[in-house]
């Protein structure tokens, strides 16, 4: 639990780099943690790379091996398209929102 709350606290005051070594040292054991994953496609979708954060959901979702895990990712993704199509409407950037 403290490595999730670590990862939280480095995506609030926005160290990037902290956190991408973080991830990238945790994931290259432990690549199918969910829990970590998904907090890797919200800092994505936080940074502006929202390919990369599709890329994190959809290899989620091929770790969610119960379906409460794939509920979970589903759900989570829901979320992050209605957010983004929120925002490039807010924008009016139909181009990006395409």
């Amino acid at each position: 639990m403290s490595l999730l709350d670590e990862l939280k606290l480095l995506t609030e005051v926005r160290n990037n780099s902290d956190f991408s070594a973080l991830v990238e040292s945790y994931l290259s054991i432990y690549y199918d943690d969910l829990d970590v994953l998904l907090l890797l496609a919200e800092f994505n979708q936080a940074n502006g790379s929202y390919l990369e954060a599709v890329n994190v959901f959809l290899l989620a979702k091929t770790y969610a091996y119960s379906g409460v895990d794939e509920e979970n990712v589903v759900n989570r993704f829901k979320k992050f398209v209605i957010e983004t199509d929120n925002w490039y409407t807010g924008q009016q950037d139909w181009w990006s929102l395409i």
